[in-house]
């Protein structure tokens, strides 16, 4: 995985896209953010650290690949 992971759609080259993506790499903090569908649409590097085993890819369910959340998602799905 790249050192930040953003979906697409997003351009890497946008100075604002630049800036946040930055913001959260500096923290050592996992970061995710989810769709409405609770789809990954952006891990920082501390993130793709930690989920390094469940092998993380932008555009996939969290609840899907981290089966351990799966019982959490049930009243908001």
């Amino acid at each position: 995985m790249s050192p930040t992971t953003l979906a697409p759609g997003f351009n890497p080259h946008d100075r604002l896209t630049t800036e946040i993506a930055r913001f959260f790499d500096a923290t050592s903090d996992a970061v995710i953010f989810l769709d409405h569908r609770y789809c990954m649409t952006f891990l920082n590097r501390r993130a793709q650290q930690v989920l390094a085993p469940y092998s993380p890819a932008i555009g996939d369910d969290i609840f899907q690949t981290i089966p351990s959340t799966a019982d959490v998602s049930q009243p908001h799905r």
